[in-house]
């Protein structure tokens, strides 16, 4: 279901990094943890499709402490 990749960073916090399938089954299990508060996604930042381009910049500046998510409504 997720590929992952575990990594520790300078100050030895673990750090686990994946990207889940396309499947809806796992979609939905992924969905009824986070509603169950077993799981609990970081977001550091929304923004609008219009600045994907920014969005894309920060994700990759080393800066993120979270999830960069990109809305589009």
């Amino acid at each position: 279901m997720v590929r992952r990749l575990i990594r520790t960073t300078k100050d030895n916090r673990k750090i686990i990094e994946g990207a889940a399938s396309y499947k809806s089954e796992d979609l939905r299990y992924l969905n009824g943890l986070i509603a169950d508060g077993r799981i609990r996604p970081v977001i550091d930042r929304i923004f609008p499709l219009e600045e994907l381009s920014e969005a894309h910049r920060y994700g990759e500046s080393g800066v993120k402490k979270g999830n960069v998510v990109v809305s589009n409504r």
